[in-house]
């Protein structure tokens, strides 16, 4: 019996069989890498590995190594593992947020509401990366804006309330710089980055029972009783002496 590479039929099925190995390879290959976007980062979860990282210790930058769950891929692609890793996404997409934060009590007494614009976006450094990866995977782009607009809310109430009217007023932009630092370090501890920051605006609300002795009223001002977030009754003025 003559071997089966001396026989051109065997011969020709095996080189079939062989490409059709190698075309189902690159086909598994193909389905199985994920290209990445330059608006997004792909965090890819499910198989453990090593990897090094910094950290001071006594004054001096040392490494070690850490076990960790995830990898992250910003640019480019990567394959990932059937079966055992899935494929989760984060947009680095930048979003405006515009505010109004009412109900803001000053140091000195004065009710403030205040209105501002900030543009947020997932910060694309390693660090950060990782960070956000740990807080805000899965999460829709509605939610992460939400929690955003929550702590620059929640930031900017606190820092004017250790303010008093004065300083507010007398520096608006070392105020809105103010506001900003207390964001940024909330945003770092979830990956998030305060890209633009503006205080656009800050109104004097009055209590309507003391709104009659102020001495900065005069005949002819309007004004308009609104509830804050906190459903308190104020007063705003509207405009200023319409006499003349």
């Amino acid at each position: 019996m003559a071997d089966w590479w001396e026989d051109p039929a065997m011969m020709a099925i095996v080189i079939i069989g062989i490409v059709a190995v190698y075309m189902l390879i690159i086909a598994i290959y193909a389905s199985r890498y994920q290209r990445v976007p330059p608006d997004k980062a792909m965090i890819i979860y499910g198989r453990a590995r090593e990897e090094s990282y910094s950290f001071m210790e006594n004054g001096r930058m040392r490494t070690g190594q850490r076990r960790v769950g995830y990898r992250i891929v910003r640019g480019g692609g990567s394959f990932v593992w059937p079966i055992v890793e899935r494929v989760g996404w984060m947009s680095l997409e930048t979003h405006t947020i515009d505010l109004k934060v009412p109900g803001i009590k000053a140091r000195d007494g004065p009710v403030l509401a205040v209105e501002l614009m900030a543009q947020v976006k997932i910060r694309g450094d390693d660090a950060s990366l990782r960070t956000a990866a740990e807080q805000l995977l899965e999460k829709q782009d509605a939610e992460i804006v939400d929690m955003a607009r929550k702590i620059i809310e929640a930031r900017t109430k606190t820092t004017l309330s250790w303010m008093t009217r004065e300083q507010i007023e007398a520096d608006r932009k070392a105020t809105e710089t103010k506001i900003a630092e207390a964001i940024i370090a909330e945003f770092q501890r979830i990956g998030l980055q305060l890209s633009v920051f503006a205080l656009k605006d800050i109104q004097v609300a009055k209590d309507a029972d003391n709104i009659l002795s102020d001495e900065s009223i005069k005949p002819g001002d309007l004004f308009k009783v609104v509830k804050n977030s906190q459903g308190e009754l104020i007063v705003l003025r509207v405009t200023g002496n319409m006499e003349g």
